[in-house]
């Protein structure tokens, strides 16, 4: 993924700790011209809904309770049951970033991905469990996606899921 995919994404999970207080159209605006200022470019940003939104040159973002997919999200990526709570895509890289809460286990999520995933021809290239936190690495057609997934409390987990070419 690039450094400017990266480098948006968190500046803009930043603007919505930062500004999740002012005024929605205020906060837009402000987050819109701080964005722009970084990067040099147009920026197109969305506060509504519960929801927060961009897309700069490329590179969309979004947070909150009404998250969807991106539109570059492969059909071969399990998709686990649960909510979209963030989203990062980049259409020049075809990289993304999803964060799901699911009602499973950590434990459980990471076994479902690596069956899921391998019944749709993925590798499964690694796996670990760190203190119960739990990664699943596969590869296919010269893709690599990551998945981690770490309990949230309540037997809940949240999975994050990243691909790059």
């Amino acid at each position: 993924m690039s450094k400017k995919f990266l480098a948006v994404g968190a500046l803009f999970v930043l603007f919505i700790f930062i500004l999740g207080g002012c005024g929605q159209r205020l906060a837009g605006e402000i987050a819109e011209r701080q964005i722009e200022n970084e990067i040099g470019g147009d920026a197109d940003v969305d506060f509504g809904n519960n929801t927060w939104s961009a897309n700069v040159n490329g590179t969309a973002v979004q947070v909150g309770e009404n998250v969807s997919l991106p539109d570059n999200f492969p059909a071969d990526v399990y998709r686990i049951d649960g909510t979209v709570t963030s989203a990062f895509s980049n259409s020049g890289d075809q990289a993304y970033v999803v964060m799901i809460q699911t009602m499973m286990s950590a434990s459980d999520a990471a076994q479902a991905y690596q069956r899921e995933l391998a019944a749709a021809g993925w590798a499964m290239t690694g796996s670990a469990n760190y203190g119960g936190t739990f990664t699943v690495v596969a590869q296919k057609d010269g893709r690599t996606l990551s998945v981690t997934a770490v309990d949230s409390g309540n037997g809940n987990a949240i999975v994050t899921l990243g691909e790059s070419k």
